[in-house]
């Protein structure tokens, strides 16, 4: 028989619900049970460093008030962990524990943690407390520090039964994947530029010039994410001794806000309304890359590559994975680099060509939400990538000069618990120092209005600038 005397007795007590303890645990026969309190305020979370450890920990009072006399020497905690796999995890640990961690916990998926205080005894194990429960679900995949590129193929008209006069008309664009290059969400302000200066006629969008680093959701919907709580990614940035950059400990994202809308993929006019249709957003735009004249432009859309480059793939940075993919502003094209019909045409040698532009024509709505009237005006064969998901801004000098930095990646919700795989990419910038004279020098930058471009006249003072040749390590 259990001395379990000095126990509080709660006359016909159900233990709590727990799906771990399963029949090799049994309640006590005599239903004694501790009192509420001696386990309490479970913690389950993800090691943000580790992507398979799951950390635990818990609060509880001192044991020796528990009143389990000679029982004491044979009771522990027993805390046992299930990660969706039918074979849940069990450790016995001793009364002043308080904390312990699982590893090889499969990624990507719901896990559940149970504790409670247990009694060993020759007729088998005996719960003498109740079971207490915490789940966590690291359900989203790890978020993207890239995204591919599209490019418009046509465009519709979806309320053609509508006078193009009328409020309500709208277009939708038509548009398809390319096979091969990335954007990726690393440098400087909103379109991710490689272009700094102190000089004030550098204007950015934001205002202050900042170093930006964007993350993409990957195949969760927004329902999705909603179930478990997503709040933000967290960014961590340590340098190539392993020291985490001050400005980059752990920060969180926001919500990127580049458009009031996402550009719209379906084509099916029997199915949209336009209410639906906001088909015109602030989108990520090769500028250069335009038209579908084979002969005059050398990129190839079926297969992404730049065909008198020796096939080289898009990028908006240098890439190493293996092989080496320079960053397209960096490839000379000779005399292909300027002729006309859309080839790559970076105003100046050298600077980053992607621009933020708001792919609109026609005219504005007289109703704040309503769509555009009248033929949309972006050209067939616009060459774009979306905007993130997410994003952090760092001050403009928070990456040295030839200094390799890791940038790592994680989904929290709402009670700061990791709720996805730690996404990982090396980013080492090398930066150029420049000056032009030019009358006219012209640049790419996120315009407030939509503008792709500003020049600056610098043919009176000159301009100095920094270029930043970003690489990525894959």
């Amino acid at each position: 028989m259990l001395a379990l005397l000095a126990l509080a007795v709660i006359s016909g007590g159900s233990l709590a619900a727990g799906d771990l303890f399963d029949d090799g645990y049994k309640d006590c026969p005599h239903k004694t049970r501790l009192r509420d309190g001696q386990i309490d305020d479970l913690s389950v979370s993800r090691d943000s460093e580790e992507a398979d450890e799951v950390n635990i920990s818990w609060t509880a009072t001192d044991p020796t008030t528990w009143g389990l006399g000679s029982n004491a020497f044979r009771t522990s905690l027993v805390v046992i962990l299930d990660d969706d796999d039918g074979d849940p995890v069990t450790k016995t640990l001793s009364l002043g524990a308080r904390s312990t961690t699982f590893d090889e916990v499969d990624t990507g998926t719901e896990v559940t943690v149970e504790i409670a205080i247990v009694v060993d005894t020759a007729d088998g194990d005996y719960l003498i407390s109740d079971i207490i429960r915490k789940s966590i679900n690291q359900s989203l995949t790890k978020p993207a520090f890239s995204s591919g590129w599209n490019r418009i193929t046509g465009t519709a008209d979806v309320t053609a039964n509508v006078a193009a006069t009328s409020s309500t008309h709208g277009w939708q664009l038509a548009t398809a994947p390319i096979a091969a290059g990335k954007m990726y969400y690393v440098g400087y302000n909103a379109n991710f530029s490689n272009i700094k200066s102190e000089d004030s006629r550098l204007l950015t969008n934001p205002t202050t010039a900042r170093l930006r680093i964007g993350l993409a959701h990957q195949v969760e919907t927004d329902g999705q994410r909603d179930d478990v709580d997503f709040d933000a990614y967290i960014i961590r940035i340590t340098d190539e001794d392993g020291d985490v950059v001050s400005e980059g400990d752990d920060v969180p994202t926001a919500e990127s806000e580049y458009g009031v809308a996402r550009i719209q993929y379906d084509n099916d006019a029997t199915t949209d309304t336009p209410e639906d249709i906001e088909a015109f957003d602030n989108v990520l735009v090769v500028t250069g890359i335009f038209g579908a004249d084979a002969d005059s432009n050398p990129f190839d859309a079926d297969t992404g590559l730049i065909t008198t480059a020796d096939n080289y793939a898009l990028s908006n940075v240098r890439i190493v994975n293996g092989d080496i993919s320079p960053a397209m502003h960096n490839v000379t094209f000779g005399a292909a680099r300027t002729a006309a019909g859309g080839t790559l045409d970076a105003p100046t040698d050298g600077l980053s060509w992607t621009g933020v532009r708001h792919l609109t024509g026609g005219t504005a709505p007289t109703t704040a939400g309503e769509p555009r009237t009248g033929t949309p005006a972006p050209i067939i064969g616009v060459v774009y990538a979306m905007p993130p998901d997410e994003h952090r801004d760092f001050p403009v000098d928070t990456l040295s000069s030839d200094t390799t930095y890791t940038i790592t990646a994680w989904a929290i919700n709402d009670d700061d618990e990791v709720i996805s795989p730690t996404a990982s990419l090396e980013v080492r910038p090398h930066d150029t120092d420049q000056s032009t004279s030019a009358a006219t020098f012209t640049y790419f930058r996120n315009d407030p209005g939509g503008g792709a471009t500003a020049t600056i006249d610098a043919s009176t003072t000159a301009f100095s600038y920094i270029t930043t040749a970003f690489t990525v390590h894959e």
